[in-house]
């Protein structure tokens, strides 16, 4: 515990003594900078790394990544920077961490305390030495290879540097797994062999790689969980860290407003995003809005992923079609507030239903033409949305309409189950090594529902182990499966995954009541066009507004134009949406909200 103590200087009358030299100033947090280590607590140990920035306004940005606790490249709460004295909140998975420390002699030392619901607070010592990202010393090496597993492949990068002041470092691109820059931790560096860890869990993959032929190559081994798999890397001429091709997003300067702007949850939480109006908007002249509802998991107000903003691609090409756009960054993420850890599908139904409320009371929005965009999970909350606000009597304003970008037509359980098939085959697994992995997943999600914890455990042990089998090829480690099975049963626990499960969208879509737009990639891997478009379909005749429903050929799930479909798919395609699917939302949403029939009042690209 640190005490407070205060010193009291007594008054001397009878003599005078020189005045001493005031202490030097401490030297300031350096800005830009990157802190990484280890922390211990609650008998283990948190990875950690972070990096303090400034934003253009000038205030200070802290990003930190700890993936243990769920935090992937979040930006921290109430950052402050006083002399050497630096501290930042972060939130994630319902506990909340206090960092407070001193950043002195190249080292960030201090103490991280935790809280979470109904749980006495925790502390822990840190004392985290600051780094250097390997890609930007001078003379770093990049070296790009795909390590082979369960019939697919694995791109990955990795980067080796020597920096003077703090010797070797190395970092790792793993785009499929939305790993980009992460700093490897330098085990040690002997006659031109590599020892890396990238600490992430118990089960870390740790590196061997050995340079070649000068260092033209390298060659070694992943170590991950008993398994052992060979891996070979080629040097790369070029590489620029964080400058993947991404040709559609959009560039300054722009032919509409855009401005960040904020707004209170009635929870009490902040909510915050960015705002693009046409230019012909005004108050006499307000225009209809959409609000971008992203998909599970932690989201920006771009929907970052792979390198990709669709949101922002989207947003783009919507606002130069004369719809204003709200994206905002999910609960927790970003500059929004409130715990993503503890929500479900329904407490972001109520995060995108305030976002709507929030745009309907601009001065430049048509209150009675606002809708809802959702992609994946995004299209389960627009549903949800649009019956609270026809239930709240409130007809000329309630949601207009609603674009459902590969969001689910069956409940929860069956989406997985089909979407473990879908992947596993799209990366070359075989009916007969399916069967082993299918079965215990099944077993574990009807567990899961039923709420059995026994069987629950058993299966998910199971799934683990067949897993393993067929992407590793080799048995776990008691430990890691152990830890690897806990974790699996501890999310089929959460508050988020208990209702994904068991919702069922299909009476959802059939009282929206309102204009509705579905569309699923025949590629989509995630949510399964045959299985889910033809329950949509039936759920919004039923409901008898009018909607349209398309299966666009040779899309994926983010709408790319795919090869197999998989995940491994989507850093490696430069098209983050294709221009065909862009056409057919914007259009759509041009005709139903009437902007198609007023083109004067359009702002047109130039």
């Amino acid at each position: 515990m640190v005490h407070a103590i205060t010193l009291f200087a007594a008054l001397l009358t009878s003599f005078q003594v020189p005045p001493a030299s005031p202490p030097p100033p401490p030297t300031p947090v350096p800005v830009p900078s990157m802190f990484m280590g280890e922390i211990a607590a609650g008998g283990g140990s948190l990875f950690v790394f972070f990096t303090v920035e400034s934003t253009p306004a000038g205030s200070p940005r802290v990003v930190v990544t700890m993936p243990a606790a769920g935090a992937m490249a979040q930006a921290a709460e109430s950052v402050g920077i006083d002399g050497d004295r630096l501290t930042f909140t972060v939130a994630s998975q319902g506990v909340r961490g206090r960092f407070e420390g001193r950043v002195t002699e190249g080292r960030y030392a201090g103490e991280l305390r935790l809280s979470a619901p109904n749980q006495p607070e925790a502390r822990a010592k840190f004392d985290l030495p600051e780094s250097v990202l390997a890609p930007e010393v001078e003379g770093a090496v990049a070296y790009r290879g795909r390590l082979e597993v369960g019939g697919g492949g694995i791109e990955m990068v990795v980067v080796l540097a020597r920096d003077a002041d703090k010797g070797p470092v190395a970092s790792i691109d793993i785009p499929m797994q939305g790993i980009d820059g992460w700093p490897l931790v330098v085990e040690g560096v002997e006659a031109g062999t590599w020892r890396l860890l990238l600490p992430v869990g118990l089960a870390a993959p740790s590196f061997e790689l050995s340079e070649i032929d000068d260092a033209s190559r390298l060659e070694g081994v992943l170590r991950q969980g008993g398994a052992e798999l060979p891996l070979a890397m080629a040097r790369l001429e070029r590489y620029e860290h964080g400058r993947l091709s991404r040709p559609q997003h959009p560039q300054p300067p722009f032919p509409y407003t855009a401005r960040d702007v904020e707004w209170r949850h009635p929870h009490g939480h902040r909510l915050a995003g960015t705002l693009t109006l046409p230019a012909a908007a005004s108050a006499e002249q307000p225009v209809p809005g959409v609000v971008l509802v992203s998909g599970s998991g932690a989201q920006d107000r771009d929907e970052t992923i792979f390198g990709h903003k669709p949101f922002l691609v989207l947003a783009d090409a919507l606002t130069r079609g004369g719809i204003a756009v709200l994206r905002y960054d999910d609960r927790g993420v970003g500059g929004s507030g409130g715990d993503f850890g503890l929500a479900d599908t329904f407490d972001f139904a109520s995060d995108a239903d305030a976002a709507t409320e929030f745009l309907k009371e601009l001065p430049e929005i048509d209150a009675s033409n606002v809708g809802i965009l959702g992609h994946s999970e995004g299209g389960l909350v627009a549903p949800i949305v649009a019956k609270w606000q026809r239930e709240q009597g409130k007809p000329e304003t309630m949601l207009a309409f609603a674009v459902l970008l590969a969001g689910p037509g069956v409940p929860g359980d069956a989406i997985l189950q089909v979407q473990m098939r879908r992947l596993l085959e799209a990366g070359g697994a075989t009916e007969e090594e399916l069967v082993p992995v299918l079965e215990s997943q099944s077993r574990l999600l009807a567990a899961a529902k039923a709420g059995d914890l026994a069987e629950m455990q058993n299966s998910a042990r199971d799934l683990v182990v067949s897993q393993a089998a067929l992407n590793l090829g080799a048995e776990l480690d008691n430990e890691v499966l152990l830890e690897s099975a806990a974790g699996a049963v501890a999310e089929m626990q959460s508050k988020w995954m208990q209702t994904f499960l068991k919702l069922d969208p299909a009476p959802l879509l059939a009282e929206m009541g309102i204009p509705t737009l579905a569309v699923i990639g025949s590629l989509d891997r995630q949510v399964d066009p045959e299985q889910n478009l033809p329950r949509i379909e039936a759920a919004l005749r039923q409901g008898g507004a009018p909607f349209e429903v398309r299966r666009l050929e040779g899309l994926n799930h983010l709408f790319q134009p795919a090869t197999t479909g998989g995940i491994d798919e989507y850093g490696a395609i430069e098209t983050t949406i294709d221009p065909a699917a862009i056409a057919l939302i914007v259009d759509w949403v041009r005709r139903t909200t009437g902007v198609a029939a007023n083109a004067a009042a359009v702002d047109r690209a130039p």
